[in-house]
């Protein structure tokens, strides 16, 4: 058994298919089989029931445990070895929110490659709660995630910056809930409470596991109100196209919103704040051994100064 058998048996559960992992692995399917029924050999057990799909036998599901720790531990080694010969180069997985990369991603992958041409960036995107589970497992090797339940020793986390939900109104629904324009085009409420005048407003929110759809969820429910919504989506982008058109106003991190929708675009809505209970951090995850990566901590740094040098912009 060697590292090579070790992917192969993981790209195999993952697609609980001879043909599909062989394929993605770029093998033969009857490599992959031999090298497969090796591992069972050495170890006297089976490890898939194969049918179709394959499913892990509990031999299987045991050393599937075994075969993620390993895979990430070489991965730890592969990385050492690396940098014990200053060689500037390997692979980086970044994990973070769809429209969060969108906003912040870019910037970020560009000023990072100038500084180390030789890692290869690969960007993983899903929810905070699958992404956390991710790094644990070590498939991604820095996550950046909205507020979240680290829990354990074996995790370091970063501050990088910090986000503010508000509420974005198009001016044609505002101006029919409470007939006429703020002057600033901005309203800052202190209190749930304060949101009573905007009980019958139809709203297009993220689910509750999402950052602002849990605010929205909690903000609402503080006010005692039964909400209007229009529109449930995952997916904010969606939602502020929508909001854009007049469908509904939407729960929104702001500099999100600033990253998918057009200045012209943001100057015909209303943006209602929250004050300090609508900001939270954004921060850097990974695996305690990972965190001394000076690839990864050279993205960290990277990503600060692009986030700093964007956020002054912004001010002056």
């Amino acid at each position: 058994m060697n590292f090579s058998s070790i992917t192969y048996f993981l790209q195999l559960e993952h697609e609980r298919s001879f043909s599909r992992a062989a394929e993605k692995l770029n093998i033969t399917q009857q490599t992959l089989s031999g090298h497969i029924a090796s591992m069972e050999k050495e170890l006297q057990c089976p490890l898939f029931i194969r049918h179709i799909p394959l499913e892990l036998t509990y031999g299987g599901e045991v050393f599937l445990q075994y075969a993620r720790r390993i895979q990430c531990e070489y991965a730890n080694l592969q990385q050492a070895m690396q940098e014990i010969r200053e060689e500037r180069k390997g692979r980086l997985r970044i994990g973070i929110a769809p429209t969060r990369g969108h906003a912040i991603l870019p910037a970020v992958i560009s000023a990072y490659q100038k500084e180390w041409p030789q890692v290869t960036i690969s960007i993983i995107e899903s929810v905070n709660e699958t992404l956390m589970e991710m790094v644990r497992m070590g498939e991604v090797d820095l996550a950046i995630l909205g507020p979240s339940k680290v829990g354990t020793e074996a995790l370091v986390t970063t501050d990088f910056y910090e986000e503010e939900i508000v509420l974005l109104v198009p001016d044609g629904l505002y101006e029919r809930l409470f007939s006429g324009l703020p002057e600033s085009r901005s309203v800052v409420l202190k209190g749930p409470e304060d949101f009573l005048p905007f009980a019958s407003c139809p709203l297009l929110l993220n689910p509750q596991g999402d950052i602002s759809g849990r605010f929205a969820s909690s903000l609402l429910k503080q006010a005692g109100i039964d909400p209007v919504v229009k529109v449930r989506s995952h997916n904010i982008e969606t939602l502020l196209e929508m909001c854009a058109q007049g469908d509904g106003a939407c729960f929104t991190p702001l500099n999100l919103a600033e990253a998918v929708l057009s200045p012209q675009a943001l100057s015909h809505m209303v943006t209602v704040r929250f004050g300090e209970r609508a900001r939270y951090m954004i921060h850097f995850t990974c695996l305690r051994e990972r965190s001394r990566w000076k690839m990864l901590q050279g993205f960290i740094k990277m990503a600060k100064a692009v986030q700093h040098s964007r956020s002054r912009k912004m001010k002056s």
